[in-house]
Order: C-alpha cells, then sequence, then structure tokens
C-alpha cells in the first residue's frame, strides 16, 4: 500500500498520519513525491532497480513510504517496520442451504442408515435361527425368515406385537431390540425437529485443506498482484504439498473479475485481506450490510511486514526505527490503519449511494435471504411423498409376485405351509 502523492500533496494514508507525529519529534522536514514510472521497483538484468527502490538505489531519495523487503532489495534498503503484512484469505459464496427433498434421511448419515439395516437383518436372523431351534428341541410352532424381518422391521417403526413371547429365549431377543429402536427412534426424531427448525447448510472454506478437498469442478483463481515478488515465492518455493496443490489448480485473476467468478460459478478467490474487504464493502454489500461472499476465517501470511523503506547508511534510520516500535506497541499504527481504510470506505459508499439506482440495492444480497420463516415447506415433504411412492410400488410388485407364483402347486404348497399360525409362540 504506497501512497503515491498527487500533484506534491500526501493524501490522507497511514504514512502521512505517522510522518506529522514523527517530523516535530526528530525535527526534519520533508518533500514529497511519486517516481517517474510509478512503481515500487523491478530488478532490471544489469542489477539496477527501478521504481521508488531504484530511487533509493541511485542516493536520490532517503526514505520511501510503505514497502517491504525482499532477498533481492535487502542489500539496498533498510526497513523500519510499521504493519504486519496483509494476509491472503480463500472468498467464496456463503455456505447455501442444503435441499430438503431427502429431509426424512438426513437425520442419520449413510454409515448408520447401514448400520440399522445391518441390525435389522441381523435381529430378525437370530430370532428365526433361535426360534426354529426351540422348535427342534423342546417343541412349538416355526416361524419364516420373511415373517421375522417384517417383525424386526414393524418394532422399530413402532408397531410391536400383541403379545411377548412365552419362553424366555424370545423375550430376551424382544427386549433387548425394543431398548435398542428406542434409542435409534428418540435420535432419529430429536435430529428431525433439529433439521426442520434450523436448515442445514454446506459446509464453509476456510483453509487450504478444504480447497484441495473440493472435486474438480471447482476452480482457484490467484489474485494477480501476489504473483509478484514474496507472494509468488510464497507459492512458487513452498514444500508443502497441500499449498503446491492449491497453486496449481490457481490461475491468475484481477479483483474485480475474481469476485465476479465467484457469483457466478463454483469459485473460490485467493486474495489480500484488506484488500478483498474494502472491495466487498463498496460493490457487493447493501444498505443493511448484507453479502453474498464468505471470507474464510484463516489467514495465511505470505510476505513479510511493511514499512518505511531507508537507503543503506540513512543516519538517522535507528531512530525512526524506535520510535516505529513504540508507535506499534502503543497500538497507533493498527488504529491509524483502520481509520484510513474506514474513511476511505465511508467516502466511496457516500458517492455510490449518490450515484446507484435504488431498484440495484439489493442486488446482491437477495443470493441468501430466506423468503419466509416456515418451518416446513412443501420441499421438506417431498422426500416423505417419494417415500411413500416407493413403499406403494413395492408392496403392489409383491402382490402380483405372490399371485403370479401361487399358480404353481410346488409354490402354492410352499406358501400355504409357510403361513404362521395364530400361536406361534
Amino acid at each position: 500500500m504506497n501512497e503515491f502523492p498527487k500533484g506534491g500533496l500526501l493524501e490522507d494514508s497511514l504514512s502521512r498520519r505517522v510522518i506529522e507525529a514523527v517530523a516535530p519529534i526528530i525535527n526534519f522536514t520533508y518533500g514529497v513525491f511519486a517516481p517517474p514510472d510509478k512503481h515500487h521497483g523491478t530488478l532490471r538484468v544489469n542489477g539496477s532497480w527501478t521504481g521508488v527502490i531504484g530511487l533509493l538505489q541511485k542516493g536520490e531519495v532517503d526514505v520511501t513510504f510503505m514497502i517491504t523487503n525482499s532477498d533481492k532489495s535487502y542489500p539496498i534498503i533498510d526497513l523500519a517496520r510499521l504493519v504486519p503484512s496483509d494476509t491472503v484469505v480463500i472468498v467464496t459464496l456463503k455456505p447455501r442451504s442444503l435441499p430438503q427433498y431427502f429431509v426424512i434421511v438426513q437425520p442419520f448419515t449413510v454409515e448408520v442408515w447401514m448400520y440399522i439395516a445391518a441390525s435389522i437383518l441381523i435381529w430378525a436372523l437370530f430370532f428365526w435361527f433361535l426360534q426354529n431351534l426351540r422348535s427342534e428341541t423342546v417343541g412349538g410352532e416355526r416361524v419364516t425368515f420373511n415373517w421375522s424381518i417384517f417383525h424386526s422391521f414393524a418394532v422399530i417403526l413402532e408397531d410391536p406385537p400383541p403379545s411377548i413371547p412365552t419362553h424366555t429365549i424370545g423375550q430376551i431377543l424382544l427386549g433387548v431390540w425394543l431398548i435398542t429402536c428406542l434409542i435409534i427412534i428418540t435420535y432419529f426424531r430429536s435430529s428431525l425437529v433439529a433439521l426442520l427448525s434450523v436448515q442445514s447448510k454446506t459446509q464453509p472454506i476456510d483453509s487450504f485443506e478444504d480447497l484441495i478437498s473440493l472435486d474438480h469442478k471447482w476452480n482457484f483463481g490467484l489474485y494477480d498482484v501476489m504473483l509478484r515478488g514474496q507472494p509468488k515465492l510464497y507459492f512458487t518455493n513452498e514444500k508443502d504439498p497441500v499449498i503446491k496443490e492449491v497453486y496449481r489448480r490457481s490461475e491468475s485473476i484481477r479483483l474485480d473479475a475474481g469476485l465476479e467468478k465467484v457469483m457466478r460459478e463454483n469459485y473460490a478467490f485467493l486474495v489480500t485481506n484488506n484488500r478483498v474487504s474494502l472491495a466487498i464493502a463498496l460493490n457487493y454489500t447493501d444498505d443493511r450490510g448484507q453479502t453474498p461472499f464468505y471470507v474464510s476465517r484463516r489467514s495465511y501470511v505470505v510476505a513479510s511486514d511493511f514499512g518505511w523503506g531507508f537507503r543503506k547508511g540513512f543516519p538517522n534510520f535507528s531512530r525512526f526505527s524506535k520510535i516505529f516500535n513504540r508507535l506499534t506497541e502503543a497500538g497507533l499504527t493498527d488504529y491509524w490503519l483502520k481509520d484510513v481504510l474506514n474513511s476511505e470506505f465511508r467516502k466511496i459508499r457516500r458517492q455510490n449511494r449518490e450515484t446507484r439506482d435504488p431498484s440495484e440495492a439489493l442486488k446482491y444480497s437477495k443470493l441468501d435471504q430466506v423468503e419466509n420463516q416456515i418451518t416446513v415447506t412443501t420441499s421438506h415433504m417431498i422426500g416423505v411423498y417419494l417415500t411413500g411412492i416407493i413403499g406403494f410400488f413395492l408392496s403392489f410388485v409383491v402382490f402380483l409376485t405372490e399371485i403370479i407364483f401361487s399358480e404353481f402347486p410346488l409354490t402354492k404348497s410352499s406358501f400355504e405351509r409357510s403361513r404362521l399360525p395364530d400361536q406361534y409362540y
């Protein structure tokens, strides 16, 4: 954040506030001007620098505002640190609400549903095996495996048998299964109520690990300004495989284009925090403070601290460095920086409010608004209706299958023999 002056005057900025506070203490006069090429500086093949670093190298100036040091510029300038480097954050759309079509199955994960299905099958298998084994050894009615399956399924649907078994084995099995089903049903009901009350959302993206875990339908963008100097070295020289993968899948893109891509598609934008916060607040936030963007909670430091750059051999460098340390420890530099950003923000928002069409005030925030506060809607019930329709269809298919196969004598007699008498215990 180098504040190049306009017309020889330094605009309101952190450097202006610092120099106005430091000048009376050290008792010096100063003149401010911008470098001819308006650049911080790049290294030429012959070893010379352009921009403000080049002016320091040639001795044409003594001090430059708000610059960061690097391995290549270290022999040329001394850095008096003022503020930490702006961190890199991940900008995506806010977590979206998950579809409610299958809310009836959302209380449990796929693994839990598999465990429940396996439990129904195992209980039915044990009941069928022990009942028939008891019938062979002690006596009593036999049961079919189909009946055991439906009996086990009926208990978990809160339709227990009208009477309990008369023998100890059946009572133990039924009691254990009733307690198990009571716990499962209690968990299911409480989770379903929570899902109907507060709609589930997609997981937010807060780290590079979250980024690489996304499928290849997602694309990544890297703020083009960061592909120069130390930020680029952070991505290119880093040995961490996660950072390497993020850099490999990222494209260089401008700030405004990156935010527009985030709006339109599955896109994650890596950008400096202060810069993107100001852009979102100015262009993508309505009058009520609503915005469609989500900024990651975790941030990454990709460059060294910012401060004033002094030419090598500058006599008062140590005095400036000590005063800057005191300003930083007192919290003044952080306060001034936030105040400058807020002042600029209020100024631009005021200009935009005067020129913006009122019909576009909620252009972006509507993406995340909830139209009503009805707890249960038609979308919630679609999954229930689908479950009922599938059940009716399966029962109809089973009914037709029984009619068709009952026409064969062997199948018919087997079917008749498999029917359970009233007193099966």
